[in-house]
């Protein structure tokens, strides 16, 4: 049973049915190919400081929750 909200709300989200475009694939190859020669990316944490958000997640109120992970990984539709 889930019992806390944003985990409940990220479960039951319906799946991004937005298409993946080509331009997708080609940024999502891109990326990959990026990481595979420079072999690190940037910290979460700095991301969310830059963001102006808490560097512990679990420290987000549900509505920023929701924002940051609300959107279901695609990654699959890429390849």
């Amino acid at each position: 049973m889930l019992l806390d909200p944003v985990v409940r709300a990220m479960a039951t989200a319906p799946p991004d049915d937005e298409p993946v475009t080509e331009q997708d694939r080609r940024r999502f190859h891109g990326g990959q190919a990026w990481f595979a020669h420079q072999g690190k990316g940037i910290p979460m944490e700095d991301v969310l400081v830059e963001c102006g958000l808490k560097s512990d997640v679990r420290a987000l109120d549900q509505p920023t929750a929701m924002r940051i992970f609300g959107v279901r990984h695609r990654s699959e539709a890429y390849r």
